[in-house]
């Protein structure tokens, strides 16, 4: 288990309070979580910003030391992606935190992958590209994930990627049924490209919330875009657990979904899994 945050707006947005002060920030989620787990094996954003992408990985604990609070603090994008860590499957070292990237993909992974040492990640890597099975570094079920998702997608390029997600994350759960017992299966996930942001909900917890408007903040009190956004600013969010006490949506479980850049500002398009599991 891990926990996640993904963010797009219409114009850039201080995240501060959202990654460290606001309630039930990231940073609080990775000392205890509402179901009571920590998640403290490291950390990272990736942040889409005027200046291009840039991500930051620590393999300290979110909510301990000054390197996060600080670092967060500073966060001003109109698309980030953000992940705090428990480690379920692969040890604590850099090539096991999150974001994983290759080419313009950034990915993040909540949940794990049952019977993955049993066969299912035999299975998995099997059918990866010997480029893409190359290139995995460390030893998490969720960097796999990441490269077999990318092969499917180089080999479908006219498919629609959240299609092709989708039909992933049947693949998987049905090939962890077929290994065993899948109490705990896992398979929500973020990536993006930075144009487009693409997820997937299936058994664990994933929330939305859609801002119209420059708000106060509840935990600071001030609105986040200290450069003043223009008319018809919005913001979509997606987290595996509220982060504040606004109106909170849960995503419909066993779909996966794309937060579209619409005109009048970001939306959920959301299109159903079709594996039982």
């Amino acid at each position: 288990m891990c926990r996640m945050l993904g963010f797009v707006a219409t114009h850039p947005t201080q995240l501060g309070c959202a990654l460290v002060d606001a309630p039930h920030s990231l940073r609080v989620q990775s000392r205890e979580d509402l179901e009571g787990f920590a998640h403290a094996d490291g950390w990272g954003i990736a942040q889409w910003t005027e200046d291009g992408l840039s991500v930051t990985r620590h393999l300290a604990p979110a909510h301990e030391g000054e390197d996060y609070r600080a670092f967060a603090r500073t966060v001003r994008a109109s698309r980030i992606i953000a992940h705090v860590r428990q480690a379920t499957a692969g040890d604590v070292r850099m090539e096991n935190t999150h974001p994983f990237g290759h080419g313009p993909w950034l990915f993040v992974h909540n949940g794990t992958i049952r019977h993955f040492d049993e066969g299912v990640g035999e299975r998995m890597r099997a059918e990866m590209s010997a480029e893409h099975r190359d290139r995995i570094a460390g030893t998490t079920d969720s960097e796999v994930l990441f490269h077999l998702l990318l092969t499917r997608l180089e080999r479908r390029p006219a498919e629609p990627v959240r299609e092709v997600l989708a039909g992933l994350i049947s693949d998987v759960a049905a090939w962890c049924v077929d290994a065993g017992p899948c109490e705990g299966l896992g398979l929500n996930l973020l990536m993006s490209d930075g144009e487009r942001m693409i997820g997937a909900r299936w058994q664990q917890t994933l929330w939305m919330l859609e801002r119209d408007g420059v708000l106060d903040c509840e935990a600071c009190g001030v609105p986040h875009d200290q450069a003043g956004a223009p008319p018809g600013y919005r913001a979509l969010l997606v987290a595996s657990e509220p982060i504040t006490e606004e109106a909170w949506r849960p995503v419909p479980e066993r779909t996966v979904f794309e937060i579209d850049d619409a005109p009048k500002g970001p939306r959920l398009i959301l299109q159903p899994c079709s594996a039982e599991a």
